[in-house]
């Protein structure tokens, strides 16, 4: 599955929180660097 596709199921599966979101899913480097950044840029809250 390609990072676009992905992305698009990051979306739909995670809240807007992260907090169902695990560093430890399938998640391309891509999408763990995004969220890294909203956490790092106090965005959201971990």
């Amino acid at each position: 599955m390609d990072t676009w596709a992905q992305l698009l199921e990051f979306f739909r599966t995670v809240d807007l929180e992260l907090s169902n979101y695990g560093a430890e899913g399938a998640w391309p480097y891509l999408i763990d660097e995004f969220v890294q950044y909203l956490y790092d840029k106090s965005i959201v809250e971990k």
